[in-house]
């Protein structure tokens, strides 16, 4: 699985490389969801593909598109570097044309935002949407404009039935990309819900044939937005997902339009995708995502119920390290990331997790806890959240209070510092870590916290809730242009990433040993 996970990385940089593949590959018709593309098996050559001055894709042979005309259009944007607002220019495809002479056509808004596309066939109109914030209609030859969904934060709003005025919910369960992998409804006989929808992807979002599932009963046009929650361009006849301001190939792992924010990551391709990391990043127009992450561990080898001798410690076992800002064992694990220039937040249930936990009599068991997280404004480069989570032992006998943790967050970006300030509760668990991460990778401690007279008593003192001011976090972030950390500032003094994280590194997590 390693080895075919690089492969998947890698593949996009060297596409056009290849030896061109003589048989160009027909097209997709807008009624065939999901259609086989070819993807590992097409060979792409660099005439495949023509620019324009801008660096926008005009021609693309693989899907059958002859040529590309863009629109651009100028957005006046905080500027989160130097401070004040500065011009972004955005290429929007105004018209789409294939070989086989089909034709798409966007209409939009003067700040860019999508309003109405249409699909031709021989110069006449096959089917058009219409969007209307989060609404989406559809309209086909002789018929009037009819709502086909709503967008929901669970999933969406769609028609009872054919004709029927009465929406009904599809709630959706999704992955840690904002992808929904099965979206299900109630069904109005039984009262119980039914699947009427499954869908896998490739890392990189490309949809997986042959292990997805549609109910025949569903309308194979309504359902338009999949892989990190974007529209896909299927029922059009387009094997890419719709971004906003980019539209993006999911074969290629590469956007068509140049990024944005191209000037600020100069080490970067303008045309990749979420850091060409997609499973830990969501790619949000080109805008730069900072993941947090905010643990619950026990620094001890063993904690609670009854100690067992020297080397055996006690009964449950306790994840025995010290503090850390990469990869490590906790009780529990959430991890939230923002994006305050773009006033996001992404959040999925996966990112809140529990490493095993071992008992000698009662033997090993995973517990899954709960977490959440909900923006509470955003707005001139910065956003302000709240998250938690709570998650018990799995393998104590009979009702056990939660390890709890609430968090209110508010993350500024401009002037090329990162601001970060944060208030923390919790409850008496011994140990919390916070720790945040640049594009590059780069982990920075944002707080730790030692609870006094937690780390061997018995029982720990869990009752009540994330009720104690366990942690305020109030410091700046000195960033480059790519969003990468060069320094830390609190107070009057300024610290190197690295001796900043031998602070917090160096903290005794058991000061009772």
């Amino acid at each position: 699985m390693k080895k075919l996970l690089i492969l998947l990385i890698v593949t996009p940089y060297f596409l056009t490389a290849q030896v061109k593949n003589s048989v160009t590959p027909k097209n997709q018709s807008p009624n065939s969801r999901f259609a086989n593309t070819q993807a590992n098996s097409n060979k792409i050559a660099s005439t495949d593909f023509e620019y324009d001055a801008v660096g926008n894709v005009t021609k693309d042979l693989t899907q059958g598109i002859s040529n590309i005309d863009y629109v651009s259009i100028s957005r006046m944007e905080p500027d989160p570097y130097v401070g004040g607002m500065t011009s972004t220019s955005v290429h929007l495809p105004r018209q789409i044309t294939f070989l086989d002479g089909r034709k798409i056509k966007n209409q939009y808004s003067a700040t860019g935002q999508k309003l109405v596309t249409q699909l031709l066939i021989n110069n006449v109109i096959s089917v058009e949407y219409s969007y209307v914030g989060n609404l989406t209609y559809i309209r086909t030859p002789g018929k009037d404009w009819k709502l086909i969904e709503m967008k929901i934060d669970e999933g969406r709003l769609v028609p009872k039935s054919e004709n029927s005025t009465e929406m009904v919910y599809e709630y959706d369960i999704q992955d840690q990309t904002g992808s929904p992998r099965v979206s299900f409804r109630e069904n109005t006989t039984t009262g119980k819900a039914e699947i009427v929808r499954k869908q896998d992807y490739d890392p990189f979002g490309l949809p997986l044939k042959g292990i997805d599932y549609q109910s025949p009963s569903v309308d194979t046009l309504s359902k338009k937005y999949f892989f990190n929650g974007k529209e896909y361009l299927v029922t059009i006849g387009l094997n890419m997902y719709d971004y906003g301001f980019r539209t993006y190939n999911p074969r290629l792992g590469r956007f068509y339009q140049i990024d944005p924010k191209a000037s600020m990551m100069p080490s970067w391709s303008p045309y990749s995708f979420s850091f060409d990391n997609p499973i830990r990043y969501r790619d949000y127009d080109g805008q730069i995502p900072y993941p947090i992450t905010i643990r619950s561990f026990h620094p001890s080898s063993g904690f609670g119920g009854t100690y067992l001798g020297p080397g055996l410690g006690r009964n449950f076992s306790g994840d025995n390290r010290s503090f850390s800002n990469s990869s490590a064992t906790a009780r529990v694990s959430h991890t939230v990331t923002a994006d305050p220039e773009k006033g996001t937040l992404s959040y999925s249930n996966r990112n809140t997790f529990s490493n095993p936990s071992h008992h000698p009599y009662f033997g090993e068991g995973t517990e899954t806890p709960k977490g959440y997280a909900n923006k509470t404004s955003s707005g001139n480069n910065s956003i302000s959240f709240e998250t938690g989570y709570s998650g018990t032992n799995p393998l104590a006998v009979g009702p056990t209070p939660d390890i709890d943790n609430k968090s209110f967050f508010n993350i500024t970006q401009a002037n090329g510092k990162l601001s970060v300030n944060a208030n923390i509760y919790g409850d008496n668990f011994p140990n919390t870590e916070i720790s945040i991460k640049d594009p590059s990778g780069q982990s920075l401690f944002a707080g730790v916290d030692v609870r006094a007279g937690g780390q061997d008593s018995n029982p720990l003192i869990l009752i009540g809730g994330a009720t104690e001011n366990i942690m305020n976090i109030n410091f700046s972030i000195n960033i480059d242009r790519k969003g990468n950390f060069t320094g830390v500032v609190q107070g009057n003094t300024t610290y190197s990433i690295s001796d900043w994280n031998e602070r917090f590194r160096n903290t005794n997590p058991n000061p009772q040993k």
